[in-house]
């Protein structure tokens, strides 16, 4: 959560060492994913939480839940957004959607 907006919790993202990985190489200035649609400020708003992620080609997929009511997926192409954590730039993921009942 972020103190200057409180109520909405947003997604970070780090890199950790392989051999060790209490050591934290890089890490996220910026959220990688924000609560911003309908369906993340639903029953709960301002909630998603990261459920797994899928490395399928060049693809980074994100499963997350949004608003503790619908299930999302949030992609990027990894190697940019692997860049651009190791040069402190805002990375993000774009948003796709898919309603669970």
């Amino acid at each position: 959560m972020d103190k200057n907006d409180p109520g909405r919790y947003k997604l970070g993202a780090m890199l950790l060492d392989l051999d060790d990985p209490r050591k934290v190489l890089y890490r996220s200035n910026y959220p990688v994913l924000e609560p911003d649609e309908w369906y993340e400020n639903d029953w709960k708003p301002g909630i998603i939480y990261a459920s797994g992620a899928v490395v399928k080609g060049d693809t980074l997929f994100l499963y997350y839940g949004g608003g503790d009511k619908h299930v999302g997926v949030a992609y990027t192409n990894l190697n940019d957004f692997v860049g651009k954590l190791m040069k402190n730039e805002h990375a993000v993921f774009s948003k796709k959607s898919a309603e669970v009942a």
